[in-house]
């Protein structure tokens, strides 16, 4: 199965609004012509965006280690910029090792990469290999534990011992995940100790100004993955048993509440983003 493919489509778009971006490249000085890589590209998502805020004087390379993306993202950047289809490239490697030689871009980007990585700091060196002295990193990373917190209006007669199995649960899960070499997803609160490691200077961090307002539930609440995925990593977690099944029980009360709620027309979710922007200088 393609890495990631039940999770990138276009709803990307609506994380960031290109306003807020376009104040984040304020603190960013750039030459004539910049060089710029995206770094588990996707399907360009992050790249379209920011190539839209550094307007026509740029040459673009990805690089993913998923030949479906490299594919993917090199077809819709084309279609995307049809007058830049020349400064266009996109290749296949490993952010461990990446296809490029040193010194080669002014700006080196990603967004949701680390979190899928067993060696954060091995991906960073190689950011900073390829980077030109001065150059700029943004790297764009979640905290997902807010996003598992899952606050709503159910909460206000919720049980607190049924808040505290579902983030038990999550907590367990996301450990299975990076005891299984597939990554941290807080990366977004730890990145900054794998930076200083590799002397880099942070010039800034922002947060995300965007919020998701929900009303109405989709699926009947239930937004998680399956139940044998769940069991699966919250046990190679650590969770015992008990543990697993309570907070599965949990999880479908909360979810049979959100329904009811939805249906009295008498629901509301107000979700932050849990995505942080490290703003980086060679």
């Amino acid at each position: 199965m393609v890495h990631s493919i039940e999770y990138i489509n276009d709803e990307r778009f609506k994380w960031w609004r290109i306003e807020y971006l376009r104040k984040i490249f304020k603190f960013i000085n750039y030459q004539d012509s910049p060089s710029i890589l995206d770094v588990g590209i996707g399907e360009g998502h992050w790249s379209i965006p920011i190539l839209e805020i550094m307007q026509e004087d740029w040459f673009f390379t990805g690089v993913d280690i998923e030949e479906y993306w490299v594919h993917k993202s090199s077809e819709r950047l084309k279609k995307h910029f049809p007058t830049k289809k020349d400064d266009i490239k996109v290749l296949q490697g490993s952010a461990y090792k990446l296809p490029l030689v040193d010194d080669s871009f002014n700006l080196v980007t990603c967004q949701t990469l680390f979190l899928h990585l067993d060696s954060p700091s091995k991906a960073l060196s190689e950011f900073k290999r390829v980077l030109k002295p001065g150059g700029y990193m943004l790297i764009a990373e979640p905290i997902n534990i807010f996003n598992r917190l899952d606050i709503s209006s159910v909460d206000e007669n919720l049980d607190v011992a049924i808040k505290v199995s579902t983030t038990n649960l999550w907590l367990y899960y996301h450990e299975g995940i990076r005891k299984n070499n597939q990554g941290n997803q807080h990366i977004g609160a730890f990145l900054l100790n794998y930076i200083q490691k590799e002397k880099l200077n942070v010039i800034q961090i922002f947060g995300n100004d965007q919020v998701d307002i929900t009303t109405k539930i989709k699926n009947n609440g239930i937004w998680w993955e399956n139940e044998e995925e769940i069991r699966k990593y919250a046990t190679l977690g650590g969770a015992s048993k008990q543990i697993v099944e309570t907070g599965l029980m949990a999880l479908k009360k909360v979810a049979q509440m959100k329904k009811k709620q939805s249906l009295e027309n008498c629901f509301s979710q107000i979700i932050p983003s849990s995505m942080v922007i490290y703003l980086i200088k060679k």
